[in-house]
C-alpha cells in the first residue's frame, strides 16, 4: 500500500483556492426551487402545541406552470425559511385546484399571536411525503384495503355483523340480531380533542343506529358521550336521519337529564361531514356546515375510545333491524375552541442566495461571503442575520470571518427592502490533524457486476482514475472497471491531504466453450464448459452426467440445455446452448449417363447425408 501526505503550510491562504461555492440553502430542502410563506394567527386566546392546521392553497397554478409535480409529491412544509425543521402534513382534497386542503402539524402557535411556516415545492425527483398517521393524533382513511389490527379491535358482540373495507371506506352491515360487533380504536383519547369523520346511512325508516360513539369502556359500552344517531321512534325524521348529541348516558337510553339535541334531518345514501369538538365543558358538532351546540358537558370525562356504529339501548352494542353504514376519513386532532386564520403569501425562488463553506484546521479562520442572485425577486438594500453568532467577526454583514473550534453549520437570513426573506447555510468543518486516507482492502468482483469502494479519512475525497466509478468525488463510489485497476484515494481536510491505493480485480465467469450445434437422429454430441467448480445442466435426462463440465448429449429432438456453473470465487454463470437434431437426409439424384441411344442402359443413383455435431456424417446410397 502506497501512501502520500502533504501539509498545507500556508493554510489560511491556500484554503481560498480550494473552497467551493455551493448552494446549501434550506439544509433539508436544497433541491427545492420555490417557497411560499404561510402566516397562521391564533384566535382562541390559548397557546396551541402540535396543532393540526388546515391550510388552503392554490396548487393548480404551480402545477400548470410546471413548477410543482402533478401528483404533489414535491410538497413540503418547514417551520423556518431555512428548511431545517420539516413538518408533517397530509394532503386532504383538491390537489391541482385553487383550493387544495392540506393539514399541517404546526409545532407551536402563541396565544393571540402568529406563527409563520413555509410551503416548499419544485423538485421533480421528490417522493410523496404526505402522511396522515404522522400528522394527526389518530388517522384512518382505509387506504390499506382492510381494517387495520394495529388501530382497531372488533367489539365482542354476539351478532353476525360484518365490517369490511370496500372502495376505500369501511362498511358495517348489521344482520338484524342484537349484539352489534363494530370496530373500536385500540387507543383512547383524553379530552379536549376534535374528531373529524365522514359517514352515510344506507337505510330509511325507524332504525336506532349511531354513526359513531365515544365511550370510556374498551370493548364494552360503559358511560358514553357524543353519539350521532340515526332514526328512532321519538324522531320526526322517520324517513331520514337526525343529528343527536348526548352527554353522560349510561348503557341504557339517555335519561331526561342527559343533554342532547334532536333537530335536523339528514339525507340517507349521501356522505356527511362531521366535526365534533369535545372539551371538559362543552360539546359542539358541525354537520355539513351546520353547527350544533350541546351545552354543558356533565357526562363522562374520558379518556374516550371511538366506535364506528352502535346503539344506546342495550349492552353490548345492539340494533333493531338490519342496516348498513359507511365510514371514511377519520381524524382525531388537537383541540381549539376556534380555528386559526391563515394568510398564504407569495411564491419566491428558494435559490436566491449562496454562501461558501469549507474546511479549516484548528486555530484557522475562513471567510463566509453571501452572494445574492440579482435576477431573483429580492430587492436591495439587504440586511443580514448570521447564527450562531459565536466565533464570527460580524453577525450582520454580508461577509464575515468564522473561527469555530468545532465543526459548525452557519445560517444567514437575508431580508430585502420589502421584508421578503431568504436563507442559506454553510458548513465549516474543523480538523485538528492531517487526514489519514484509507482506501479499504483490495477487493474483487465477478465479471459483469460491480463493487462498492469504502474510502474514508478526509472531509473530502477524490478517486483517480475516475474511469469505471459512479462518482469519483465521494468516499464510497461504485466501481465497475473493465480490467483490474489500481484506484488512488486522496483524502483532504483543512490541515492537508493524504493518499492511499486499492486494487480492484475482476473474477472471470465460467464459460460454455461451444456455440449452438446439431447432430443426426440417433447421434450424440459433447457439450463443454470450463472455469467452474460446480456444474448443473438441465434437462439432464438426455445427458450422460448433468453435473460435469462436458457431458454427452443424445437428444431425440432439438433441445436447449441450460447451465448454471459456479466458480471458485462464487461467480455464477447462467447460460444456454442449443442442440438441433437433423432427422431428414438431404437427397441427391444422379445418372451415370444423362443421355443414351435407344436400347442402351444407364446407372441411376440416389444418395443423401446427415451432418451432425463433431463432424459426424451419415451417408445413404441406392443404385437402380
Amino acid at each position: 500500500m502506497k501512501k502520500n501526505n502533504c501539509h498545507l503550510l500556508t493554510r489560511s491562504a491556500i484554503l481560498f483556492t480550494v473552497l467551493t461555492i455551493c448552494n446549501t440553502a434550506f439544509a433539508q430542502l436544497s433541491a427545492w426551487n420555490y417557497v411560499v410563506p404561510v402566516v397562521i394567527t391564533e384566535t382562541s386566546g390559548s397557546n396551541l402545541t402540535n396543532y393540526q392546521t388546515l391550510i388552503i392553497v392554490d396548487t393548480e397554478t404551480p402545477i400548470g406552470a410546471g413548477k410543482m409535480n402533478v401528483d404533489g409529491s414535491d410538497i413540503r412544509f418547514a417551520a423556518d425559511i431555512a428548511g431545517t425543521t420539516i413538518l408533517n402534513f397530509w394532503v386532504d382534497t383538491g390537489l391541482n385546484t385553487t383550493t387544495t386542503e392540506i393539514w399541517v402539524k404546526v409545532p407551536g402557535i402563541p396565544a393571540s399571536g402568529t406563527a409563520t411556516i413555509y410551503l416548499f415545492y419544485g423538485n421533480s425527483s421528490a417522493l410523496p411525503a404526505s402522511n396522515g398517521d404522522s400528522t394527526f393524533m389518530f388517522f384512518e382513511d382505509f387506504s390499506s384495503g382492510s381494517i387495520s389490527s394495529s388501530k382497531w379491535a372488533i367489539s365482542p358482540g354476539t351478532g353476525g355483523d360484518v365490517t369490511s373495507v370496500i372502495n376505500g371506506y369501511a362498511s358495517i352491515i348489521d344482520d338484524g340480531t342484537q349484539g352489534l360487533k363494530v370496530p373500536q380504536t385500540l387507543s383512547s383519547f383524553a379530552q379536549p380533542f376534535i374528531l373529524d369523520l365522514k359517514f352515510q346511512y344506507r337505510f330509511t325508516g325507524e332504525n336506532n343506529h349511531y354513526g359513531f360513539i365515544l365511550s370510556d369502556g374498551f370493548q364494552s359500552m360503559g358511560t358514553y358521550s357524543g353519539a350521532v344517531a340515526g332514526n328512532h321512534s321519538s324522531s320526526s325524521c322517520l324517513d331520514n336521519d337526525i343529528v343527536e348529541i348526548i352527554f353522560g348516558a349510561s348503557s341504557d337510553a339517555p335519561s331526561s337529564s342527559s343533554q342532547y339535541t334532536d333537530d335536523d334531518c339528514l339525507s340517507p345514501f349521501k356522505w356527511h361531514d362531521f366535526e365534533t369538538k369535545i372539551s371538559s365543558s362543552t360539546m359542539a358538532m358541525n354537520v355539513d356546515g351546520m353547527v350544533y351546540e350541546a351545552g354543558q358537558n356533565t357526562g363522562t370525562v374520558g379518556p374516550f375510545y371511538l366506535s364506528l356504529g352502535g346503539y344506546w339501548d342495550q349492552q353490548p352494542w345492539s340494533i333493531y333491524g338490519g342496516s348498513e353504514t359507511w365510514h371514511d376519513d377519520i381524524r382525531i386532532r388537537q383541540y381549539s375552541s376556534s380555528e386559526p386564520t391563515i394568510a398564504v403569501g407569495t411564491e419566491s425562488l428558494v435559490s436566491s442566495i449562496f454562501v461558501n463553506g469549507g474546511s479549516i484546521c484548528t486555530g484557522d479562520s475562513i471567510t463566509l461571503t453571501v452572494v445574492i442572485d440579482t435576477s431573483t425577486s429580492l430587492t436591495p438594500p439587504y440586511t443580514y442575520a448570521w447564527t450562531p453568532t459565536t466565533d464570527l467577526s460580524c453577525t450582520t454583514c454580508d461577509s464575515t470571518w468564522a473561527s469555530p473550534t468545532v465543526t459548525t453549520v452557519y445560517q444567514v437570513i437575508v431580508t430585502d427592502s420589502s421584508g421578503v426573506m431568504d436563507s442559506t447555510s454553510a458548513i465549516v468543518t474543523v480538523s485538528s490533524s492531517l487526514p489519514t486516507a484509507n482506501a479499504g482492502a483490495d477487493t474483487s468482483f465477478c465479471e459483469g457486476n460491480s463493487v462498492q469502494l469504502n474510502g474514508s479519512g478526509g472531509v473530502t475525497h477524490t478517486w483517480s482514475p475516475g474511469t469505471g466509478l459512479s462518482d469519483s468525488t465521494i468516499a464510497n463510489p461504485v466501481a465497475s472497471p473493465l480490467a483490474t485497476t489500481n484506484y488512488i484515494l486522496t483524502a483532504s481536510n483543512g490541515c492537508g491531504t493524504d493518499a492511499d491505493t486499492v486494487t480492484v480485480s475482476i473474477d472471470p465467469l465460467p464459460v460454455i466453450l461451444y456455440s449452438d450445434t446439431s447432430l443426426c437422429q440417433g447421434g450424440s454430441v459433447q457439450l463443454a464448459a470450463t472455469g467452474a467448480v460446480t456444474y448443473a445442466w438441465s434437462p439432464g435426462n438426455t445427458l450422460d452426467d448433468s453435473t460435469i463440465a462436458s457431458p454427452y448429449a443424445t437428444p431425440s429432438a432439438t433441445t436447449s440445455y441450460s447451465l448454471t456453473a459456479t466458480s471458485s470465487m462464487g461467480c455464477i454463470l447462467n447460460d444456454t446452448v442449443s442442440v438441433t437434431v437433423d432427422s431428414v437426409p438431404q437427397l441427391v439424384a444422379s445418372a451415370s449417363r444423362d443421355s443414351i441411344c435407344l436400347g442402351d442402359t444407364t446407372q441411376l443413383n440416389v444418395s443423401g447425408d446427415c451432418s451432425g455435431g463433431s463432424g459426424q456424417t451419415v451417408t445413404y446410397s441406392e443404385n437402380f
